[in-house]
């Protein structure tokens, strides 16, 4: 009697568990665009924002420590979404950075 209370329960758990889980809706083939591919800072510390959109769930590259970007990944989404470039003060020389967007195998570059 108590295997059969303890089979019920772990199915129960189970199927709550599969219930839970994150449904990705189909928005069609891999794709990520972002609304511009350069952005300009002056010598102060700045923040610049952009329009990304992308049909699976990405993630942010960045080869500077002096640039931040926010959020660094999301989901997703079929409504753009407003991602933050922030950066630190520039005392010194011109400097570049390349922030990379990226699904999958498909990426999109911002410097």
């Amino acid at each position: 009697m108590k295997l059969k209370g303890f089979i019920f329960t772990a199915v129960a758990a189970v199927m709550a568990f599969a219930a839970c889980e994150k449904k990705q809706e189909n928005l069609g083939a891999a794709n990520i665009s972002i609304s511009t591919s350069e952005m300009v800072f002056g010598s102060e510390a700045d923040d610049q924002t952009l329009e990304l959109t992308a049909t699976r769930d990405w993630k942010v590259e960045c080869d500077a420590d002096w640039v931040s970007v926010n959020p660094a990944s999301g989901e997703a989404s079929a409504d753009k979404q407003i991602v933050t470039v922030s950066v630190l003060s520039n005392n010194k020389t011109d400097r570049t950075a390349s922030v990379k967007f990226t699904i999958g195998n498909k990426s999109r570059a911002l410097t």
